[in-house]
């Protein structure tokens, strides 16, 4: 009687795991990544998406976004520099997939966004439903902030000498890498751009790196007066989006 009983149990459990199993339901999510004030990243940047349990920490899917930066015109507005209208197909996206018997409250990570200035992981949470699909508009959208600033000139750890002048160009794009120029729908005149250079851990000194004439490009000069190792730090601020990037290199001066 007992092994029948346990026999029996076995059954019920084995067919109670199956009726969970087979209760769960395909649920799609499209994940985009918008830049702050801009357009769909990646943008030639793939952003890597995980999504998870947010009780459990469980993995329920993870990739990489893809595809194009979107419309500009469908994207933005001339007059506001703001959203206006939902991505067309081809947006940059993630599709993901997952499948669950229950609802899930699900703890969306991006990022972090790699490049010459880096954007930290942004993570947003929600309820997800059995087969109740994230895709209509912008699907589960995530904002991106920052500016992607890069130097490329210096060359980092080039040696000069004292009283030598050393160039300072930096470019300076949305995070989606779209580009600042003067009275454009990014303008470059509502971005500051200085260097800040560095001695043995002492601010020696601000400089300002105006528009260089060509979109994106900011340029300044610098003569260092002394030797040793010259940390410079780019700042980029967009106050009216309050947007901000960092670029770093360092010079050798003897």
């Amino acid at each position: 009687m007992f092994v029948i009983l346990r026999t029996g149990l076995c059954v019920l459990t084995v067919f109670a795991l199956s009726a969970v199993s087979a209760a769960a339901e395909e649920t799609r999510i499209d994940v985009r990544v918008l830049a702050r004030g801009a357009k769909f990243l990646p943008g030639g940047r793939s952003v890597p998406v995980t999504l998870r349990d947010a009780d459990s920490g469980e993995v329920l899917a993870r990739g990489w976004t893809a595809g194009g930066t979107g419309d500009t015109g469908r994207i933005m507005s001339a007059t506001t520099g703001g959203r206006r209208q939902l991505p067309e197909d081809g947006a940059a996206l993630y599709a993901a997939v997952i499948d669950i018997a229950r609802p899930r409250l699900v703890a969306l990570e991006v990022g972090p966004v790699e490049g010459p200035s880096r954007s930290g992981m942004q993570v947003s949470t929600q309820w997800v439903l059995p087969g109740r699909h994230l895709i209509n508009g912008d699907g589960w959208l995530v904002e991106a902030p920052g500016l992607l600033v890069d130097l490329s000139t210096p060359v980092a750890y080039g040696v000069h000498a004292v009283g030598e002048e050393i160039r300072l160009l930096a470019g300076v794009t949305m995070m989606c890498g779209c580009g600042l120029e003067p009275g454009g729908i990014w303008d470059a005149d509502g971005v500051e751009v200085t260097a800040t250079v560095y001695l043995d851990g002492e601010r020696i000194a601000v400089l300002p790196l105006p528009y260089a004439g060509r979109p994106s490009r900011f340029e300044g000069r610098y003569r260092p007066d002394r030797p040793g190792v010259h940390e410079i730090e780019v700042q980029a601020w967009a106050p009216q989006g309050n947007n901000a990037g960092v670029g770093r290199t360092a010079v050798v001066v003897r």
